[in-house]
């Protein structure tokens, strides 16, 4: 729904978002300009299924396989794109839970 502003209370201030192309985007200015850019160029259908998950103490992860359908605004091309994920939270004193490492991986299209 590119809701910049509730995607962006999933993470904490000091949150790094590592994307499969290896650029880094680290703190909340950096991962605002980069979900703002991604926004006004795509539309995207993206779907996470969680495999794996854990807490302890202050930390817990959630790692499993996405797959997503970006649309190129411009253009209305479509392409179709799976991977994995990992994400790291925080318990935060005000009581949440907020990502802060966020790395995906793109799988290879198949062979056609």
């Amino acid at each position: 729904a590119k809701q910049l502003e509730l995607i962006l209370k999933l993470y904490a201030d000091d949150a790094v978002f590592l994307r499969p192309d290896g650029l880094r985007f680290a703190g909340m200015t950096a991962i605002r300009a980069h979900f703002a850019e991604t926004f006004a160029s795509l539309d995207g259908d993206l779907t996470l299924t969680s495999e794996e998950r854990g807490v302890g103490g202050n930390l817990a992860y959630d790692s499993g396989e996405w797959s997503e359908i970006l649309t190129t605004v411009a253009t209305g091309a479509k392409g179709n794109f799976r991977g994995d994920y990992v994400m790291v939270f925080r318990h935060e004193p005000s009581g949440g839970w907020r990502i802060i490492e966020h790395v995906w991986t793109l799988a290879p299209a198949p062979p056609q």
